[in-house]
């Protein structure tokens, strides 16, 4: 099958871009730039005949979740099918990155302002195992002195992450967070 794939797709009003994926099974499938259409956490998918689905995220469970000791934390799936009845299960964090600023060289991807369900491209950036529980704790650490990481923006929020504020990750005063809350 060798035919031209357009990387960008209007659908309802929102701009969606492909996602890059392999094996190139012939669907094209495509996300918005925060994982939603509309207002469920979907992608489009468009099978070789044309056809236009849309395929809502769904929750895993403790039967399909890759690490059973971290069920709890229920991940939000987009699931490709190819023609033999195959699937393949991508997060939606994972296809918004990949679609929208490129491949993933890092085995995690991090959610700045640690909400999970906030799948905007501004929101992600790949990061090892390691620095992903770093992050984890500074914004933990933040949420103990009353101040919610997903009110901050995205420039204070990369402050805070810096690997130099490793060891003083409250550098910036809680005075000038809470200026930044305001806004």
């Amino acid at each position: 099958m060798n035919h031209t794939i357009n990387p960008f797709k209007l659908y309802n009003g929102t701009l969606l871009h492909l996602v890059p994926h392999e094996p190139d099974n012939g669907y094209q499938f495509y996300v918005s730039d925060d994982g939603k259409i509309g207002d469920v956490t979907a992608g489009l998918r468009i099978a070789p005949n044309g056809v236009e689905t849309i395929v809502p995220g769904t929750f895993t469970t403790t039967k399909n979740c890759k690490n059973p000791a971290n069920a709890h934390r229920k991940q939000r799936y987009l699931t490709f099918h190819d023609a033999f009845g195959h699937h393949k299960d991508i997060l939606v964090s994972h296809a918004v990155y990949r679609a929208w600023v490129g491949p993933i060289d890092k085995p995690c991807i991090d959610h700045k302002n640690g909400i999970t369900t906030d799948n905007r491209y501004q929101n992600l950036e790949p990061v090892s195992y390691a620095e992903n529980a770093r992050r984890t704790g500074i914004l933990n650490g933040l949420r103990l002195t009353g101040i919610n990481p997903a009110d901050l923006p995205f420039s204070v929020l990369d402050e805070y992450l810096k690997p130099q504020n490793q060891s003083d990750p409250h550098s910036l005063s809680a005075r000038e967070c809470s200026r930044h809350c305001e806004l």
